[in-house]
């Protein structure tokens, strides 16, 4: 028997690195378990981490066929990415807007209609503030006219 790489070494506890591998290997329902497990343990501290493991088990739950499952995991991510959404919206409001957008599509995959238009309506919101919208940019550069005397 080889001995382990030092990737196998650092990676061997991870269980999202394990999750994927069994991916890879067709294992679709062991894998989601794993994923699963792998975001419980980052609800509350990383909850994008959370719903990026909850949304590949989901993911890997519709590969094994089991689209009932995969239905509640995709409403599992989707209250990560809105907790994690409230959680920095004060601090990188473009990151908040990322997060409520991945929150309507995980919500639109859990055939949560109305909570899904929610958080794209809270996303859009969020960006026109940011960005504003094209009649009145919020950054536009100011270029004066030739020979207006401005520099």
């Amino acid at each position: 028997m080889s001995k382990p790489s030092w990737v196998e070494k650092v990676s061997g506890k991870s269980k999202w690195i394990r999750a994927t591998k069994l991916e890879e290997e067709g294992r679709f329902e062991e894998a989601a378990k794993l994923y699963v497990e792998e975001a419980e343990s980052h609800t509350e501290v990383r909850p994008a981490m959370a719903g990026l493991s909850f949304l590949s088990a989901a993911k890997s739950m519709l590969k094994a066929g089991k689209r009932s499952e995969a239905v509640k995991l995709f409403e599992r991510a989707a209250k990560s990415y809105i907790k994690h959404a409230e959680d920095v919206k004060t601090v990188s409001p473009k990151t908040a807007a990322w997060s409520y957008r991945m929150a309507s599509k995980c919500y639109a995959w859990a055939e949560m209609y109305e909570e899904s238009e929610e958080a794209r309506r809270i996303a859009d919101s969020i960006t026109e503030k940011v960005e504003g919208v094209e009649e009145y940019p919020l950054f536009k550069v100011f270029k004066p006219k030739k020979g207006s005397g401005l520099r």
